[in-house]
């Protein structure tokens, strides 16, 4: 806080730097930034923090909000674990190359990609890989669990991998 700040100035076509202390820049609207950002990377909810700061709408609190690049990075990392974690797919269940390519599946990166949120394609996926391992007590509980137009397509692939 005792350091020197650089602070530049535009007018017209002329452009002015000034050094002055940090603390001589430091004003209310940077402590209440500061705070709202703080309590939501914290993990405070948008609603407790409103009635904190006397914010009425959630979009007059959002003016606030100031996240750095690491902090971007820190939330989609959570997303990601949180995406891969609730959705149960044929990676926990180590699926080799040969499997993976026989399934027509891509890598695991590009995999969530393409099928999030599209639960029939993984069950189906699911159900390929345990016929392809011989294993059809857990092939029928994952057929079971699909939709009646998801189950006859599967079927056919089911055939198809067969005379593969």
């Amino acid at each position: 806080m005792t350091g020197d700040w650089i602070t530049e100035k535009q007018s017209d076509r002329e452009k002015t730097r000034e050094v002055r202390p940090k603390y001589e820049l430091l004003t209310s609207h940077v402590a209440r930034r500061t705070f709202v950002t703080m309590c939501l990377r914290k993990g405070m909810s948008p609603e407790d923090i409103r009635a904190v700061t006397g914010h009425t709408t959630a979009d007059m609190m959002m003016k606030y909000v100031k996240f750095d690049d690491e902090s971007k990075r820190e939330k989609m990392s959570i997303l990601n674990e949180a995406r891969q974690q609730e959705c149960e797919t044929v990676f926990d269940y180590e699926i080799g190359s040969e499997e993976r390519m026989k399934l027509g599946i891509p890598e695991q990166s590009a995999y969530f990609e393409m099928f999030e949120g599209d639960t029939a394609s993984v069950t189906a996926h699911h159900a390929l890989l345990f016929h392809l391992r011989h294993d059809f007590d857990h092939r029928a509980t994952y057929m079971k669990r699909l939709p009646n137009d998801r189950f006859n397509d599967t079927i056919d692939v089911l055939i198809r991998i067969k005379e593969y």
